[in-house]
């Protein structure tokens, strides 16, 4: 079986990732991240599937599908790293400016 994979860049953050032995043999489980000027993961591919992050200022508020479609949204209270929920699917309602959305996913 053939070992996973790990490529990080220059300041050790994870940038891809693959793992052949998977679960079944025919599946290939990879990853891939990009990364913004401040190091927040704005893509993540994770084998077909892409999903674009949005932030304010350190905190993740929206994920997106390439279409637009947004996936999830995140609700933070006053501190750091408190998510006071995350809500998902048609529960979610769009709070992003079209525009920024439009030139993030471009």
């Amino acid at each position: 079986m053939a070992a996973a994979t790990h490529n990080y860049h220059a300041k050790s953050l994870l940038a891809s990732a693959t793992d052949p032995s998977a679960v079944n043999a025919l599946i290939k489980d990879s990853l891939q991240i990009t990364r913004d000027t401040r190091r927040r993961i704005t893509r993540l591919q994770h084998n077909a599937q892409t999903t674009y992050r949005i932030y304010d200022n350190w905190n993740l508020i929206a994920e997106y599908a390439p279409s637009g479609t947004l996936l999830k949204e995140h609700i933070h209270g006053p501190r750091i790293d408190e998510i006071l929920c995350a809500k998902s699917g048609a529960n979610a309602k769009r709070r992003i400016v079209g525009k920024l959305v439009a030139y993030l996913l471009a």
